[in-house]
């Protein structure tokens, strides 16, 4: 299945949240570079790649320590954000399944959170194979999956119980990717070698008061499915976050852990 609605709607919903993405996603998803960039080794003198690079705060991490960097995404806008925010890195419009470069020419390659986001991390992280030199490593950051993750366990449960997913384009499961041992079967399926998975504590925080606005610019998947229900059926649904999110709640603040996990693996 190709999945072109929900990639388009992915597309599209990134590129309208270029320059909110600091203020909201960012908060959460930079948790992890240190050890996105610890996994994939990725240190002075090597040459990175950045798949699914956003604004560019992986790739623009990995500038700051010496590596060379670029970074490729899809969506317009975002290519141009990080082009603007780190101008020591080079950033081009790409998609994640046909990454512009020859076989063999990086040392490393790293994806923060991009695999939760496409029809088919498999060929992402084929792709990601073939651009590395014999002996280059991959880090990829994926959120873990409800239990675990306290966010997603109120965020999924609310929608889950009221919205109505026939008005949603289909896309591939969100958490197909979120234990260990998926990772390390789809690492090992593109031809990585000693695949280690390992957790890393994030925390997501927000206004409680705020948080269904915050949402629709912290999330592009949830926020399609949120957009396209009636506004008794958004209620519904903010209702319950409001509930489930009550015990998270400091000062106004929402505070709720949203564990990653990190896979990293060696082109033999």
């Amino acid at each position: 299945m190709s999945f072109d609605g929900f990639t388009a709607a992915e597309r599209t919903g990134w590129d309208r949240r270029a320059a909110v993405y600091g203020a909201t996603t960012a908060r959460a998803t930079t948790q992890a570079i240190p050890a996105l960039l610890a996994g994939a080794g990725v240190a002075a003198g090597r040459r990175v790649i950045d798949v699914c690079c956003g604004p560019g705060y992986a790739a623009g991490a990995a500038a700051a320590i010496g590596a060379e960097a670029m970074g490729i995404d899809a969506a317009p806008a975002m290519v141009a954000a990080a082009r603007a925010a780190f101008p020591a890195c080079r950033f081009e419009i790409a998609d994640a399944t046909s990454l512009p470069a020859p076989e063999g020419c990086f040392d490393a390659a790293i994806c923060s959170f991009g695999l939760f986001h496409l029809a088919d991390p498999a060929a992402a992280l084929a792709e990601m194979h073939r651009v590395l030199r014999p002996g280059g490593r991959l880090a990829a950051s994926q959120w873990s999956a409800p239990p675990a993750s306290a966010f997603f366990r109120v965020v999924f449960g609310g929608i889950g119980a009221h919205a109505d997913m026939t008005v949603v384009p289909e896309g591939p499961p969100p958490f197909a990717l979120s234990t260990a041992g998926a990772l390390d079967a789809a690492l090992t399926d593109a031809g990585f070698r000693d695949v280690t998975v390992f957790e890393v504590p994030v925390v997501f925080e927000a206004p409680a008061a705020a948080f269904p606005d915050h949402f629709r610019d912290f999330s592009v998947r949830g926020s399609m499915i949120l957009e396209r229900q009636t506004p008794e059926t958004r209620a519904r649904i903010e209702a319950a976050w409001r509930d489930g999110f009550a015990p998270f709640e400091q000062g106004g603040t929402i505070r709720a852990p949203m564990p990653a996990l990190v896979a990293s693996g060696r082109k033999a």
